[in-house]
């Protein structure tokens, strides 16, 4: 975690020492389901070196969640565009996932870098982040379509009536504890730990965007730059 001396926190404003803090975990605040538990794979048959394989394989028969396989739909038929512009152009989704939006930006082709990007985040959460990758292609404009002909157009579309104003009642939930705690605190700092680097711009980017959070929060992303959270974050 960054640290910082007595004399920064002051020097920059803090002045509650002594404060006890609040630590509110998963279970303390019953963290609602994402209202697509059914079709997920069951905790006890996940096994992480096989998290890759396991998820196109689900994907190939039909049993992973119906945003699982709409989502690697649209990134093939991104592809298939692609490749009519560059034919040395290589699906990365055979290496590890790390390296997906890597093979795009090093093409120089960031948007279909970002579409990557989200399938990443749904196959490392084993299909549980659907909203965490809706708000991340919303985050990248990924929704627009302007620039794709037929079929990867009437795919996107597709996929944007049926998943961009889908209910997300975890991120719901989150706008909902952090107004009830401004509106019930006279001065208030939070904290909240991510499990992955890119989830820091999500929440960034969600709050700034709510009408009543931006009024009253303002928002720092903190994590080791070093290991960036996506080639273009």
């Amino acid at each position: 975690m960054e640290t910082a001396t007595e004399i920064e926190l002051r020097v920059s404003g803090y002045h509650a020492f002594g404060t006890q803090a609040e630590v509110l975990t998963r279970e303390d605040i019953d963290l609602p389901g994402t209202r697509m538990d059914t079709g997920l794979l069951p905790k006890e048959q996940r096994k992480p070196h096989l998290m890759v394989q396991t998820f196109f394989s689900r994907v190939a028969k039909g049993t992973a969640t119906a945003y699982a396989c709409d989502l690697v739909r649209c990134v093939q038929s991104l592809k298939a565009v692609v490749l009519l512009v560059d034919a040395t152009f290589q699906s990365p989704l055979n290496g590890p996932v790390s390296s997906w939006g890597d093979y795009a930006q090093k093409k120089q082709l960031s948007f279909i870098e970002h579409w990557y990007e989200a399938l990443r985040l749904l196959v490392v959460s084993w299909e549980e982040a659907f909203d965490a990758s809706i708000c991340f292609l919303h985050m990248t404009n990924s929704f627009d379509v302007g620039k794709w002909p037929p079929p990867a157009c009437s795919q996107i579309q597709l996929f944007r009536k049926s998943y961009a104003d889908k209910q997300m009642p975890r991120l719901d939930h989150l706008k909902d504890v952090l107004t009830y705690k401004l509106g019930s605190i006279a001065s208030f700092r939070g904290i909240l730990f991510v499990q992955q680097r890119v989830m820091t711009h999500i929440l960034e980017h969600i709050i700034k965007n709510d009408k009543l959070l931006s009024t009253m929060l303002s928002v720092v992303t903190l994590y080791a730059h070093a290991s960036p959270a996506t080639p273009s974050f």
